[in-house]
This record gives C-alpha cells, structure tokens and sequence, in this order.
C-alpha cells in the first residue's frame, strides 16, 4: 500500500498499488493530451506562417513579372 497526501487538506490516506498506478495514468494521460493539443496548435501556427510567406514571395514575383513586361 502506498500512502499519499491530499494536496487540499493535507491528510494522509492509503490506497494499493492498482488505484495508485490508476491515478499515475490519469496524471500522465492527461499532461501528454495538453502537450499534444499544444503542439498541434503550434504546427497549425507554422503551417499558416509558411504559408502566408509562400504567398507573398508568389505575389512579389508576379509584381516583377508584371512590371518587367509594362516596361
């Protein structure tokens, strides 16, 4: 048995080792899913950056085309 202290009240209390490896998944579980959805807003981020970068260098290059051909 495994005992462990309540953050909010301080108290001790003891639970086995099944129910302590449960919450130890649950914890984990769920920082891995905030760090996944993280790094999926980031790449979404990236993606739109890279993009809007692409446009404006096809953009540039059209305005070139064009004004070498008006000239």
């Amino acid at each position: 048995m495994s005992e462990i202290k309540c953050p909010e009240c301080g108290k001790f209390f003891k639970i086995d080792e099944n129910a302590y490896a449960n919450i130890l998944k649950q914890v984990h579980d769920k920082e891995f899913e905030v760090s996944v959805e993280r790094r999926l807003k980031d790449l979404e981020e990236r993606k739109k950056l890279s993009f809007e970068i692409e446009k404006n260098k096809i953009e540039s290059e059209y305005k070139e085309k064009i004004q070498s051909i008006e000239n």
